[in-house]
């Protein structure tokens, strides 16, 4: 389990390969989906979340 997990296993695995950006379920292993970003928008995006442009909503919603 990551050291970054909530607690629910509700994690993700980050490959960074070259200009591009992976990122999947960890708990998906090989088979699961792949969602790719180029990396300035991988930049932006985790910029946004640092400053809380991006708030991540409540499960219990």
């Amino acid at each position: 389990m990551s050291t970054r997990t909530d607690g629910n296993n509700a994690c993700v695995a980050v490959q960074m390969a070259g200009d591009v950006v992976g990122v999947c379920d960890s708990k998906a292993g090989h088979d699961g989906a792949v969602l790719a970003f180029e990396a300035p928008q991988w930049r932006r995006f985790t910029r946004a979340v640092q400053l809380g442009v991006i708030v991540r909503e409540s499960a219990a919603g």
